[in-house]
């Protein structure tokens, strides 16, 4: 066994947040030296190349996405167990509902001294998947979380053994911080005028993020308020439902749906106020780059965003489910919005070699 050998397992690589600190983790294990391997449970995603490319190496699997894995799935569970077996890692560290439940039995059965599950999300998985975490939580050698929220609601629940709980947030890479002295040309180049207020929203257009909740509270700023436009960086389900809501809005021409984006940072940049509404969150990676490019934030009150949130003078946090409160905030925001700078608190509270020397010290404390 090669104590500095780690194994990753994430139930897959597609485009996520979960998936994107996975494999911000792995390519910082593999730079401070650690042999670092990656087992995805579901195949292709654009994460696999970069990893590739890194030098880190994949495995990708076919289980079923989104599923609990039954009878059928016994060929893919037998490859698992055999990579597990062939890379002998020192520690797994495992992403995701899925991932976490395979890692803890293969782990057990192969001998792993360290098992470590993360969960990613700030809310309760099915009753099905409740047992099974239930069933496997004392395989763990410690129970991660991205923040204090959703390890107090997964304890509460009897999901994790509190002993073994540790927080350790999400990784801010500073290579992603926006540049804001571009911000003046990069607002010429999209046609926006000085007197105009850039909403921005970065994530999947999928039901919990609740969209159609920012699409109302800016419909309701009406006429009287200052001109403004909503730039939505991100793909998913719902984008057709979405823009059917702007366009029964009346506000399709300040609505725009940008697709999946590989430059937020300027986005960022050149935006004047970030708003997030979901209905649940764990700690929103989006959220964390916006509060350190010093944006005015207006975001709903759930999982660990109120914890993201505390002390920071420019952001404003309402109750899920409170249209007026939320019409309300986006009102005040644009109307009082002060010139920006970056925030060196969440530069240093998230920065990517804190974080990494966090998951380091985890793994090596754990008995070998």
């Amino acid at each position: 066994m090669n104590r500095e050998s780690i194994l990753l397992v994430i139930s897959g690589l597609g485009t996520g947040g979960a998936e994107r600190q996975l494999v911000d983790l792995a390519i910082a294990l593999k730079s401070a030296g650690r042999t670092v391997r990656v087992l995805s449970l579901t195949p292709g995603g654009r994460y696999v190349a970069i990893l590739e490319n890194a030098g880190v190496e994949v495995k990708t699997l076919k289980f079923g996405r989104g599923r609990v894995p039954g009878i059928a799935a016994m060929p893919q569970a037998l490859q698992a167990f055999q990579f597990i077996l062939h890379a002998r890692p020192r520690a797994m560290i495992c992403f995701l509902h899925h991932a976490n439940i395979l890692g803890r039995i293969a782990g057990r059965l192969t001998g792993c001294p360290t098992i470590i599950s993360s969960f990613r999300s700030g809310e309760l998985p099915s009753r099905v998947r409740v047992i099974l975490e239930r069933a496997t939580c004392s395989f763990d050698t410690f129970s991660t979380f991205n923040s204090e929220a959703a390890a107090s609601l997964l304890h509460r629940n009897g999901l994790v053994d509190q002993n073994k709980v540790r927080v350790i947030y999400n990784s801010f890479p500073t290579d992603r911080l926006p540049s804001l002295e571009k911000r003046e040309q990069l607002r010429q180049h999209a046609k926006i005028s000085p007197q105009e207020f850039v909403w921005l929203s970065v994530g999947r257009l999928h039901e919990v993020k609740n969209y159609p909740a920012a699409l109302h509270a800016l419909a309701g700023q009406g006429d009287h308020s200052r001109p403004w436009r909503y730039l939505v960086a991100g793909e998913g389900s719902e984008r057709e439902e979405l823009v059917r809501i702007a366009g029964d809005l009346g506000i399709s021409e300040r609505v725009e749906f940008l697709g999946e984006r590989r430059d937020v940072a300027d986005l960022l940049a050149l935006a004047d106020g970030f708003i997030l509404t979901s209905r649940s969150e764990g700690l929103p990676n989006a959220l964390i780059e916006a509060l350190a490019s010093g944006l005015p934030i207006v975001a709903t009150a759930v999982g660990g965003v109120p914890e993201l949130l505390q002390g920071t003078p420019n952001s404003i946090l309402v109750e899920h489910g409170s249209p007026h409160e939320l019409a309300s905030a986006v009102r005040r925001v644009m109307s009082t919005a002060d010139e920006r700078v970056l925030n060196e608190g969440v530069l240093r509270r998230f920065r990517s070699d804190i974080i990494l020397d966090q998951w380091l010290a985890l793994i090596d404390s754990a008995p070998a």
